[in-house]
């Protein structure tokens, strides 16, 4: 009801200040993206911010952003760099996430610990694109790529360093080439290490966090699911710490 009375809305020609935000207790909790050494040794935790409902990630889809984004109509534009999707379909209710859990999705699941890194192959999920050698099968079940992302590559995920925006959708959008619809966002988070120009607009995120990160730390909420669309003020630096642990 709710959707349809947006869709109306939009017929209509009525606008809106602020980009609908896609109905989900789930929250981007913490980004690990500084690494140890390895582009691998990076994760994002979710979080069900709901105390009461199960949440579900059936064809749920995480991109990242290198780029600035922008709004155009009711798309967030831009260059969606990767895009990767949990197994299933919107709506579904086979992968489920209990009330005040975490979830982590690592780049690639396994341990680092031999290289100085961490032992990821607790994580509940890895991003897996079986296009590489390189791209190992861990034990973890995978997220597999939405198709082509930039200069029509199928890239293996990975994270920036220094500045990048990761956005958590619901999958009902899954052509990441022709912009995400904002219906589907469910979080949107941005990270810089040194000052520079805003990647997401001010509607998905009005500031960003990790400012002076170094490596081996992490971007995490100060309070566990609290979100005021702020990373600046919704997230400090910390050691990571995989829901898992």
């Amino acid at each position: 009801m709710i959707r349809s009375t947006l869709i109306a809305l939009l017929l209509a020609g009525v606008s809106f200040a602020q980009p609908p935000i896609a109905r989900s207790p789930l929250k981007i909790n913490e980004v690990y993206y500084t690494g140890s050494g390895s582009s691998s040794d990076q994760f994002i935790e979710l979080y069900n911010s709901s105390s009461t409902d199960p949440a579900f990630l059936d064809g749920m889809v995480i991109a990242s952003y290198g780029g600035a984004a922008t709004i155009s109509g009711q798309a967030l534009g831009g260059k969606a760099l990767q895009g990767y999707k949990f197994p299933g379909a919107p709506g579904g209710r086979r992968y489920v996430v209990p009330p005040n859990s975490f979830v982590v999705v690592a780049v690639s699941a396994q341990d680092f610990s031999p290289s100085n890194g961490l032992n990821l192959s607790g994580a509940d999920w890895e991003c897996y694109s079986g296009l590489s050698f390189l791209d190992q099968d861990n034990a973890a079940p995978n997220l597999t790529p939405l198709g082509p992302g930039l200069f029509g590559l199928h890239l293996d995920f990975s994270m920036g360093k220094s500045d990048d925006a990761i956005v958590l959708c619901s999958g009902t959008d899954t052509v990441l080439t022709d912009g995400i619809d904002l219906f589907s966002i469910v979080d949107a988070v941005e990270y810089h290490k040194k000052s520079s120009a805003k990647i997401l607009p001010m509607q998905l995120d009005q500031g960003a966090a990790g400012f002076g990160i170094g490596a081996g730390y992490a971007i995490e909420r100060n309070t566990a699911g609290a979100d005021i669309d702020n990373s600046t003020i919704d997230f400090d630096t910390s050691k990571p710490s995989p829901g898992y642990e």
